[in-house]
């Protein structure tokens, strides 16, 4: 099998999409997916690879860099092609890009498919991620004193940083320059992105049930909980949501600073 490894560029974006569809069996719109695309190229421009038999893109996966933590995300192998050591070869590529860059902690949310993989590669598991879609929630807080903002402001990176454990400024500065919303309220905030919410960064549950009525009157509908929190899973199934699907966090390296009581959802399954 004469397998090449290249850097994605703009124009592979619809090879990507078409790999994502056919690995994944996604029925969502296409434009959402070259929109997520869009975004891993434009925060990670040399991260992305795609893996190649003569012409043909069989494979492909990113890694996201913050300083001393790196994200990886979007892995993916066509069909007929899985268990011939792609994936191993993919990931084996993203390990070294980020290792080289400094990155000491690797992080990276896993489906049940790709459990083994990484656990060959030596990530270990941390917690649960679960999506969840909020569908019949009638918000009875105050959310007037909540400001929506369409920058980033100092305070919310200064903010991020801290709790999230690294500086992701550049990705959270691309999801605003696209039209995400930044909500403020005391010493918390929100990210809210077409019907996401994330990430959600509180000091308590009062707080980010503020700052989640308020996403949900923008029309956000589904978030991912950090089953770690135990805060936010209580939270949640106060409000009846509907569990999606879940993923497992996973580590290369040495756990992070991260304030997981502080995150009640995460940015993004790919970018932390």
């Amino acid at each position: 099998m004469n397998l090449s490894i290249r850097t994605a560029r703009v124009e592979d974006i619809d090879f990507m999409v078409d790999l994502y569809i056919e690995a994944y069996g996604y029925t969502g719109p296409r434009d959402i997916l070259r929109e997520i695309f869009e975004i891993c190229l434009n925060v990670s421009p040399q991260g992305c690879l795609l893996a190649l038999l003569g012409d043909d893109v069989v494979g492909m996966g990113c890694v996201f860099i913050y300083g001393h933590v790196a994200w990886i995300g979007c892995m993916a192998v066509k069909p007929e092609y899985q268990r011939r050591g792609i994936g191993s070869t993919i990931l084996r590529n993203l390990l070294e890009i980020a290792l080289s860059h400094g990155s000491r902690t690797i992080r990276l949310d896993s489906t049940s498919a790709g459990y083994n993989l990484y656990r060959k590669f030596g990530f270990i598991e941390e917690y649960y991620t679960i999506s969840y879609e909020i569908s019949k929630y009638e918000p009875s807080v105050d959310t007037s004193k909540v400001q929506v903002l369409n920058y980033l402001p100092q305070e919310v990176i200064h903010k991020d940083t801290e709790i999230f454990g690294a500086d992701r400024t550049k990705v959270l500065e691309t999801y605003v320059n696209r039209g995400a919303k930044v909500l403020l309220y005391n010493n918390s905030y929100a990210l809210v992105y077409r019907h996401r919410v994330g990430p959600l960064i509180a000091s308590n549950t009062e707080d980010a049930l503020v700052l989640l009525s308020k996403a949900y009157e923008l029309g956000a509908r589904i978030l991912t909980i950090p089953s770690a929190n135990t805060r936010a899973i209580q939270l949640i199934d106060k409000l009846q949501a509907r569990q999606l699907y879940k993923c497992i966090r996973m580590r290369y390296g040495p756990p992070t600073n991260e304030k997981i009581d502080h995150i009640f959802a995460i940015l993004n399954y790919a970018k932390g």
